[in-house]
């Protein structure tokens, strides 16, 4: 028995319960880690299953599914492998409904006999009932889907610490033409800009040598490293390879998972998070993915790896890690984290690709939890700043956010919106190479009303709009803001998102968007 399993009790509150499923060989056990009651089965995979499993996983890595359809089907092979017969009985018994209101965990292990699954891209698994409609386990919220590598060494029962979340960002970008150029900007603006809003503190690395990674470790102390640039598969050796940066601070320098992990173990304190993001740039190795460093790292002590399985693109990076980081830094844990930041993908690019499924997320700690105290405020303080019920974290999102405003704007004496940089009131006068061209709280209302009315009409959710204000530079003149929602129309996957951002820009051309020269 492994040591979750003998936690018991411990490993749950009241509004989180834990199921843990274990594939042993050809055997699969799936434990509820409130009660320790269990549910034995197997796995079942025939050579047709095996063989359709295989064949959408190629289709994957080359990156050519483009329908929700697809993974769908994916998804129900994946969980017929596994959650059959008691299993799923067990699993659809423990469901959260109205009538259980809390959010359900389930982490997904495989001992050294099931290695070969270990490596299936479970992130896609689908559940379809026998009447109503299917979902993701990966992206629905009142669930937490992990994999939990046991390692024998214990699992800590918590990370937190009541400090501001401290994040290192590691960019490597060697000077190298076969690799091409790592694409990085708009992640880490919107990370940036998240950082602004939250409490997050941010040091960055742009030329990481072994040798500077670690002293920089070692002088910030991160809670979580992210490391942005190159991985690549090394046939001959049979293994996953880093790149970073040679003595020369310029050459390439690549770097196996065991050599990288090896680093963190000498290191006195170590992340208790590690994001690998494999970046969109000009020369993609298909077979590159960040997946088998994650346990190399847990060895190490490292608590929660999110590694990518496939290279992401800007927009999903910039979708999962604005929703990541922000909730990381009230006080969430990593896994509710993870999932919440997988679900915002969808909403930004649907389920057509792979995106969803891309961020993959490794767990040892029992409550991989890196601060404790939301937002750095104290007791009796809102997140914000402003006093009153700290209850005002369990509100939804969105509603969290309306409310935040309503109580600033009267405070303040600013008008109700989403825009905790705005100045009371009146006008901004932000210069720029329009001059005297103010961003005014009536463009600031137009914007929002023009984009409330297009995301009503074409059926896009309640929180998009508010994320998108929410984003937008308010601090600048009103050519950027305009250039600004144009590279957002433009990069647009969805096409309702592409209408909703030409709707905004669309404004901006008007006398009520903006003034005449």
């Amino acid at each position: 028995m492994d040591t979750a399993t003998q936690q018991g009790n411990s490993s749950t509150t009241a509004d989180i319960k834990e199921i843990v499923l274990t594939v042993r060989g050809a055997k699969v056990e799936i434990k509820d880690s409130t009660d320790d009651s269990t549910a034995l089965g197997a796995v079942k995979l025939d050579e047709l299953r095996r063989d359709t499993i295989a064949l959408f996983q190629t289709w994957l890595t080359k990156s050519q599914i483009s329908r929700r359809f697809e993974l769908e089907v994916l998804g129900r092979h994946l969980f017929d492998a596994l959650f059959n017969d008691d299993v799923r009985t067990f699993f659809v018994n423990r469901l959260p409904d109205r009538k259980k209101n809390y959010q359900l965990r389930v982490q997904l292990s495989f001992d050294q006999e099931a290695a070969e699954l270990a490596g299936w891209p479970w992130e896609y698994l689908y559940y379809q009932p026998t009447a109503g409609k299917g979902f993701f386990l990966s992206t629905k919220v009142e669930l937490v889907l992990a994999r939990y590598i046991p390692l024998n060494m214990g699992r800590p029962d918590e990370l937190a610490t009541e400090e501001k979340l401290r994040l290192l960002l590691v960019v490597s970008q060697p000077d190298d033409k076969d690799l091409g150029s790592v694409v990085t900007g708009p992640v880490l603006e919107a990370i940036d800009l998240l950082a602004a809003k939250h409490a997050i503190q941010i040091e960055r690395l742009d030329k990481p040598t072994v040798e500077k990674l670690l002293d920089k470790i070692g002088t910030f102390h991160p809670h979580a490293l992210h490391f942005m640039g190159h991985g690549r598969f090394n046939k001959t050796e049979k293994q996953g390879e880093i790149a970073l940066l040679g003595y020369d601070e310029a050459s390439v320098r690549w770097v196996s998972d065991k050599d990288f992990a090896e680093y963190f173990a000498q290191m006195e304190s170590v992340p208790g998070l590690v994001v690998l993001h494999l970046c969109e740039g000009g020369a993609v190795d298909l077979e590159a993915n960040f997946a088998g460093l994650a346990p190399q790292l847990m060895l190490t002590g490292v608590q929660a790896v999110v590694a990518m399985q496939h290279t992401i693109t800007n927009l999903a990076a910039i979708s999962f890690s604005k929703i990541f980081y922000r909730e990381l830094s009230r006080g969430k844990t990593v896994d509710c984290a993870v999932q919440r930041g997988r679900w915002r993908i969808t909403t930004d690019m649907s389920y057509n690709n792979r995106a969803f499924g891309t961020p993959v997320l490794y767990l040892r700690s029992r409550n991989a939890q890196l601060i404790k105290n939301p937002e750095g405020t104290t007791s009796g303080q809102s997140r914000h700043g402003l006093t009153g019920s700290t209850q005002l974290m369990s509100i939804p999102d969105t509603e969290s956010e309306r409310l935040y405003d309503e109580q600033k704007s009267v405070q303040q004496g600013t008008p109700p919106g989403p825009f905790e940089e705005a100045s009371p009131p009146g006008a901004l006068d932000l210069g720029g190479e329009w001059g005297s061209h103010h961003i005014s709280t009536e463009i600031i209302a137009n914007l929002k009303n023009a984009a409330t009315k297009e995301a009503n009409r074409l059926g896009l959710g309640a929180s998009t709009v508010p994320d998108i204000m929410s984003d937008l530079n308010w601090k600048t003149d009103l050519g950027t803001l305009r250039g600004s929602l144009q590279i957002r129309m433009i990069k647009a996957s969805d096409p309702k998102l592409e209408a909703l951002y030409k709707a905004m820009c669309a404004v901006l051309d008007t006398p009520q968007g903006r003034p005449l020269p």
